[in-house]
């Protein structure tokens, strides 16, 4: 991949009757012009899913993940808008450890705005691959 892309949104696109999960990631050649219509609404958990996705002119490239991990995704927060992890107030995604009984070495967290390359990099530690759709 010659461009340089920027993740910029992560949805859950449904779990398997296997319980793996699949995300879908949206990648952006330009981060700061990424925006959705209630990306500054406090918490972005009110919002409908069409408010929380990203203008479809604002993203270039989607990809997915599917895995027996549960993340925890930024638009169903309910202290915090979308806008706070284009801030870096609030992470994009990260792995959900809360049925985890030790915390685990390498968790799982992706910030807004992460090259392609840093995000197949942490995928990759959790043998975790991106796959074209």
């Amino acid at each position: 991949m010659d461009e340089v892309f920027y993740l910029v949104y992560v949805n859950h696109s449904g779990t398997s009757v296997e319980g793996e999960n699949s995300y879908d990631l949206l990648f952006s050649e330009d981060p700061t012009t990424v925006f959705g219509d209630g990306w500054a609404v406090v918490p972005a958990a009110i919002c409908s899913p069409e408010e929380k996705k990203p203008h479809i002119s604002t993203y270039s490239l989607t990809k997915r993940i599917i895995t027996k991990l549960k993340l925890i995704l930024a638009q169903n927060n309910t202290m915090f808008a979308l806008q706070d992890c284009i801030d870096s107030v609030y992470c994009l995604c990260a792995e959900d450890i809360s049925d985890y009984e030790i915390y685990p070495e390498n968790r799982l967290v992706i910030q807004y705005g992460e090259s392609y390359k840093q995000v197949e990099e942490k995928l990759n530690k959790k043998s975790i691959t991106i796959i074209d759709i």
